[in-house]
């Protein structure tokens, strides 16, 4: 743990502590206060710590965002900050770019903010039912009783899901309906500069909608998309 030098000013009854550095991204913060004693001598502080996390990046969702999801269980917000930073930096390992707060493109914010939703209350089901002292399964981990948090492993599951789906998204596979394959005639070969850039045989029809219409030597058929 690293002491940082700071100042500090009592007015009211407030404490201001300034570090002469200013405040770092992520970084834990620890402020400990000894032998404060109010002006009326009825109230002391003997030994008061507090603990705060400043903001970690990468971060391409918010806390809020992730709350939204899982702020019915009690999970410390400093893990849920780590997971957040931890999605997002597989979300620039994967898109191979990094964004400013006001460009993340928004399969990277759903994909941190499902990501960091899921991983945050896996830790908490693990370490509830560790507690428990219960058995059971949920993919690669193992602990007792299962059905102790059966809304935990619903909402683990579609927490999932989403997962798998923004990833997807951000690798450009995620809409369907790719396009279809296009017919072409049998032994066609290219003529660079001739129309439509296919080897004229007979005679072409130009303004055809759907491709070309050859026809002479006996034949004739036309080239287009099915």
């Amino acid at each position: 743990m690293e002491r940082v030098e700071h100042t500090f000013k009592v007015f009211d009854n407030f404490i201001e502590i300034t570090p002469k550095n200013g405040v770092k991204d992520n970084s834990v913060y620890e402020i400990r206060i000894k032998k404060v004693k109010a002006l009326n001598k009825n109230k002391t502080i003997d030994d008061l710590r507090i603990k705060t996390t400043t903001r970690l990046t990468p971060s391409y969702c918010s806390l809020e965002a992730v709350h939204s999801l899982v702020d019915s269980y009690d999970i410390p917000d400093e893990k849920t900050l780590y997971y957040i930073r931890e999605a997002s930096l597989f979300a620039e390992y994967v898109k191979k770019e990094s964004y400013t707060d006001d460009n993340v493109p928004f399969e990277v914010f759903q994909y941190v903010k499902h990501k960091a939703a899921y991983d945050s209350l896996m830790k908490f089901y693990v370490e509830r039912s560790a507690e428990g002292g219960t058995k059971g399964t949920l993919g690669d981990i193992s602990f007792e009783n299962s059905s102790t948090f059966p809304a935990i492993k619903d909402l683990l599951d579609v927490l999932k899901t989403e997962v798998d789906k923004w990833v997807e998204h951000m690798r450009g596979n995620g809409f369907e309906g790719r396009v279809a394959p296009a017919s072409a005639v049998r032994g066609a070969r290219s003529t660079p500069g001739s129309p439509y850039g296919l080897r004229k045989v007979g005679r072409y029809v130009p303004g055809h909608p759907y491709g070309t219409t050859f026809s002479g030597m006996g034949f004739s058929r036309d080239v287009g998309r099915s």
